[in-house]
């Protein structure tokens, strides 16, 4: 998993592409931002949309926590994609806060915003 600025830097100091790291691991995630991010995996290539915070304080912490919600969808035994809806959703709460620490989120409040965003969730 990296950033579409990682991803460029890592294919300007390797000269490896998208489709050689995706040979190289089981799937390869791209974050974009408030563009949302991309999957590309067994299912091949998934785009994933940004689920739609409250408001926007800071975005610093949304990749950690983008990571932390796919890691969780994956120990659930999600599929890639859907491990990324709800990366995407639990980023949507970090961007709400300044800092990256004290972020709290109910299991309701994860909840219904993935509904809001992208359907019955998978929790």
């Amino acid at each position: 998993m990296m950033n579409d600025y990682e991803m460029e830097m890592f294919h300007q100091k390797t000269g490896l592409s998208e489709s050689d790291l995706r040979h190289l691991a089981q799937a390869l995630i791209i974050t974009r931002g408030e563009q949302g991010s991309e999957v590309i995996g067994p299912e091949g290539r998934t785009t994933i949309p940004p689920a739609k915070p409250a408001k926007v304080q800071d975005p610093t912490g949304a990749g950690d926590a983008y990571r932390a919600g796919l890691l969780k969808g994956l120990t659930l035994k999600l599929p890639w994609p859907t491990a990324a809806l709800l990366a995407s959703t639990i980023a949507s709460f970090a961007v709400e806060q300044a800092g990256t620490q004290e972020h709290r989120v109910s299991l309701a409040d994860f909840r219904q915003r993935y509904q809001d965003n992208f359907g019955t969730p998978p929790l």
